[in-house]
This record gives C-alpha cells, sequence and structure tokens, in this order.
C-alpha cells in the first residue's frame, strides 16, 4: 500500500485513532451486535483494534503490509495478526460472525478487486455474519491527501448492488459528511 508521508502521519497519529475510537467505530459497528469474533480487513495501523476490542470477544486482523502486520502484533498482542491481502485471505470459510474494513476500500487499486474483497469477507462469514464497513467518499480535499497514493473512491450508485452481486442480502448503506457506511448480511442458507 503506497501513501503519501502526510496521509502516513494522519493514519498513525492519536488524533484519528480518538477519532476512529469516539466516531467511526461506533458509527460503523452501532446495531452489529457483540458478536463473538470479528475481523477487521485492512487495518493499517490499528487506529480501529482498541475500539473492537471494547466490543467484541476476539478480534482478527488481516494486514497486507508485514511491516505494518508486525506493529499490530507487538501493540497488540491479544489480538490474532494475519499478513495477507483482503482479497485472498487464508482464513478458513465461515470462520467470523463479523466482518469490518475501516476507510481501507479507496485503496483498493480496482473496483474488480473490491469485489474480490468482498466476495472474501462472504466466504469467511458466518451464515447471518454482517459486514460492516466505512469508506471516505470522493472529493477535492480526499484527492489532495491521495497524492502519490492509489486512490479509489466507491461509486455509490453501484455500492449496493456490487454487494448483493457478490451475495449478500440486506444491504444498507448510510451516507455522513464525506464517508458511506456500509452494512450486509450473509444469508444464513447457502
Amino acid at each position: 500500500m503506497a501513501m503519501n508521508m502526510a496521509h502516513r502521519l494522519l493514519c498513525r497519529s492519536a488524533v484519528w485513532e480518538r477519532r476512529c475510537v469516539e466516531k467511526v467505530v461506533p458509527w460503523v459497528v452501532d446495531g452489529v451486535g457483540s458478536r463473538a469474533h470479528v475481523l477487521e480487513i485492512g487495518p493499517g495501523y490499528g487506529a480501529n483494534i482498541a475500539a473492537l476490542n471494547e466490543r467484541f470477544d476476539e478480534v482478527s486482523v488481516a494486514e497486507i503490509d508485514p511491516v505494518l502486520a508486525a506493529g499490530l502484533e507487538r501493540r497488540h498482542p491479544g489480538v490474532t495478526v494475519t499478513t495477507a491481502d483482503g482479497a485472498n485471505l487464508p482464513m478458513p470459510d465461515r470462520s467470523y460472525d463479523a466482518v469490518t474494513n475501516f476507510t481501507m476500500l479507496h485503496h483498493v487499486p480496482t473496483a474488480e478487486m473490491q469485489d474480490s474483497v468482498f466476495a472474501e469477507a462472504l466466504r469467511v462469514l458466518r451464515p447471518g455474519g454482517v459486514l460492516a464497513g466505512c469508506d471516505v467518499l470522493d472529493s477535492i480535499s480526499m484527492r489532495v491527501l491521495h497524492i502519490g497514493d492509489v486512490f479509489n473512491p466507491l461509486d455509490v450508485t453501484t455500492l449496493g448492488e456490487r454487494l448483493e452481486r457478490a451475495g449478500f442480502t440486506d444491504v444498507d448503506l448510510e451516507r455522513r459528511g464525506g464517508q458511506i457506511r456500509m452494512r450486509a448480511v450473509r444469508p444464513r442458507a447457502g
């Protein structure tokens, strides 16, 4: 994951982590319930992990960057950290009660690769499990922040259809400011 210096500094800052703990994580997982085992795809520097640990019985993460994954292992010893691409997870089918992602999908270079992340989330969810995530929307300020980064924002006009095509049901999308929250369920049958 190529991120410019300003972006790296923001994502590992105490200010960003506080925002995630106080605002982002509660908004994304509100109503998901106290699921036993959650997987976060693409935690980066780990700004959401403490908040997930407070809400869920067991937290696992899949981080593509081996340096960031090693840092997460050191800072969060109770969390299972796997170095893996969210589009090709080494976890067994039906392993998690919930899968989350927080402002990482815009770093996935193509819509097809984002769809692979959705397919993998579905595969590792138990029947009735919930995908809960959020991402930034396209804006001039986001484009400036991402100069030198991969920036492939989600198309909100097709996101629901893409999640349904991946196999999810009960898709719920909510826009708030410059973000979109997604919620979708793996069907109980199948």
